[in-house]
């Protein structure tokens, strides 16, 4: 059951640098923050197919991080199953937070379609046979992560952890 006071402070904690136009290369707010393990080859390729269809800004936060692990926290749910979209508004866990996202962008009208008109009952059993074949779909989608924006992570280091480096030093 999520916390509402802690899910608040979060979102207020880091939306806020998004609303001054931090970092540079995301001039404007109301985005929202995509929440997923950014230590998962098939995911970061996921959120790389969002970020490029998605008309307005967003940032991101890898559920492993300190700022991920204190949403999931809030959420009351494990950071390493965690796909979650938060913005103003509140947070969305799994297929909820797929559409919310795809609601955002004309870009995405297939996926907002396919997601409207699939029984909820269908759409949640794919989630979760994905999200519990995670190596697999990392597999399918080839070797590698997919390259993330430095500029959008909440918190700094995370891009480089997310590409599967270490975390810039200072």
């Amino acid at each position: 059951m999520a916390n509402q006071s802690a899910l608040r402070l979060w979102i207020d904690a880091n939306l806020e640098p998004f609303r001054r136009g931090e970092p540079s290369d995301v001039s404007k707010a109301g985005g929202g923050v995509i929440v997923f393990d950014g230590d998962c080859a098939f995911c970061t390729h996921v959120v790389a197919y969002l970020l490029a269809r998605l008309s307005e800004p967003v940032r991101l936060c890898s559920c492993r991080s300190a700022a991920g692990a204190a949403l999931c926290g809030a959420l009351g749910v494990a950071p390493r199953d965690t796909f979650a979209f938060v913005d103003e508004s509140g947070a969305r866990l799994g297929p909820a937070a797929y559409r919310a996202i795809a609601a955002r962008s004309p870009r995405l009208g297939g996926l907002a379609l396919a997601l409207r008109l699939s029984p909820a009952w269908l759409v949640d059993r794919v989630y979760l046979w994905i999200a519990g074949h995670r190596p697999l779909m990392s597999r399918l989608v080839g070797r590698g992560k997919a390259a993330l924006p430095e500029g959008r992570f909440v918190e700094r280091g995370l891009h480089e952890r997310a590409q599967g480096g270490r975390p810039a030093e200072g």
